[in-house]
């Protein structure tokens, strides 16, 4: 064909689009595992936080009266949530439940509360625990 010009690529630019080639492909699989990780996430947490959402907005808009919210709540506190609980645990990898960053999350929050509970005394289990709001 008359007018057509063909593009030449010198040996550096392909060298070039090969390298970039291999970083969108690692790009691409460091982003399905995240969302692979996001998704498994949210799988667990969902279901609990969408039963809580859900009593929640029924409390609010007042749609039981005041018997019926208490025997609600003693329900969901004492069968409904422990089960679901226990099935979200049950269908998910015992990897996904013991992942270190989870766990030193967790334990994080919990000495913090215990840090704040007790006034960073070393007497942690011993004695009287500080007054709420009171400075050591």
């Amino acid at each position: 064909m008359r007018g057509t010009v063909r593009p030449r690529y010198s040996g550096k630019m392909l060298w070039y689009l090969c390298h970039l080639c291999q970083i969108l492909n690692r790009l691409q699989e460091l982003n399905r595992r995240f969302l692979t990780a996001v998704q498994a996430i949210l799988n667990v947490a969902f279901p609990i936080f969408g039963v809580i959402l859900a009593g929640y907005l029924a409390g609010r808009w007042r749609i039981l009266g005041g018997e019926a919210t208490t025997a609600l709540n003693a329900f969901v506190s004492y069968f409904a949530l422990p089960v679901l609980f226990f099935g979200t645990l049950a269908r998910t990898p015992v990897a996904a439940v013991l992942d270190p960053a989870l766990m030193f999350g967790l334990w994080r929050g919990v000495v913090a509360t215990l840090c704040r509970r007790h006034g960073h005394r070393p007497d942690w289990f011993h004695g009287e625990p500080a007054k709420v709001g009171s400075r050591p």
